[in-house]
């Protein structure tokens, strides 16, 4: 599994001492911040990353709930969020994993037990909207009208590259050329995998022997993407 980095968002400086040196006996890659926002912002930089994101139930400005939905609200499924509560704050909020303060060996099992039940949730995910979100300002009806295109358009061209593909005599070229035309729409949605066969099929990294394998390979990737956004986004198409 990939490394996993904790964001300790804690303003109390003495307890977030004391998460440190737990840190350090557990050989966790630990960042400290005071405020939420400044997490939110390495997050949203660093994308491709897995983190584990621990906030104190006084975070500010953004309260451990509020953090987790807006990171659902802009697609960063691969940070897992958990709440350190206080001894004295006893509300509870079930749509969140909570712990205790203070920080000892119960929170290292706890932490242990929590990434590995959030494994699952730190697999790169098909598609990303950090790039849409960057291009638009956020803007959900942009980001909702590209997906629409994407699943509709790039579908067509799925289907038309395979029927090329597993045509007796297969036409390179124009396998090339709608390849070509779909790579920047697996870019867009930071689907590696999908931009990489694309670039195979570009530039002769993919055998004529083997370009059907290829193809069915990519509309494959595609399929994925498509399955992920429909969870996201389950009227997507109706709009």
């Amino acid at each position: 599994m990939p490394e996993t980095k904790i964001i300790l968002i804690e303003p109390n400086l003495k307890d977030a001492e004391d998460f440190l040196n737990i840190g350090k006996e557990n050989n966790w890659k630990v960042t400290h911040l005071t405020n939420s926002f400044k997490a939110l912002q390495i997050v949203k930089n660093e994308a491709d990353s897995n983190w584990l994101l621990l906030a104190s139930d006084f975070s500010e400005p953004l309260k451990p709930a509020q953090l987790k939905s807006y990171l659902n609200d802009i697609k960063t499924s691969r940070t897992h969020v958990i709440e350190i509560k206080t001894a004295n704050n006893e509300e509870l909020n079930s749509n969140i994993v909570q712990l205790s303060k203070p920080y000892n060996a119960t929170t290292v099992e706890a932490i242990n037990y929590h990434l590995k039940e959030s494994a699952n949730l730190l697999k790169p995910q098909p598609y990303s909207l950090t790039y849409l979100n960057e291009l638009s300002n956020n803007d959900e009806t942009f980001i909702k009208k590209i997906l629409k295109t994407f699943v509709l358009t790039v579908g067509e061209k799925m289907d038309e590259m395979e029927t090329l593909a597993v045509n007796e005599n297969t036409d390179i070229n124009a396998i090339k050329e709608i390849s070509h035309t779909v790579k920047p729409s697996f870019e867009m949605l930071i689907n590696h995998t999908g931009k990489e066969l694309c670039q195979a099929i570009l530039n002769n990294g993919a055998p004529e022997d083997k370009m059907s394998s290829y193809v069915l390979a990519l509309k494959e990737e595609y399929k994925k993407i498509v399955t992920s956004i429909s969870k996201d986004y389950p009227n997507l198409l109706d709009a």
